[in-house]
């Protein structure tokens, strides 16, 4: 979110990049994603591993032997 924050601001005054964001938040984002424990943004986390680790799965192989 940050990556997503820090262009807003490249491009938007700061109080419409807020608002900008805020819409973002609101619309795009599951209702629960930020909400109990991050359960969306976990969720979307477990996705892109089984995803990384069928599509490179040397990539994976990596991670594990650095303990990431």
């Amino acid at each position: 979110m940050n990556y997503i924050v820090g262009r807003l601001v490249m491009v938007l005054e700061e109080e419409e990049a807020f608002w900008v964001f805020v819409l973002i938040m609101e619309k795009y984002l599951p209702i629960d994603y930020m909400l109990d424990g991050l359960i969306g943004a976990m969720t979307d986390q477990k996705v892109f591993q089984h995803i990384t680790t069928y599509k490179y799965p040397q990539i994976m192989e990596k991670f594990a032997q650095l303990k990431f």
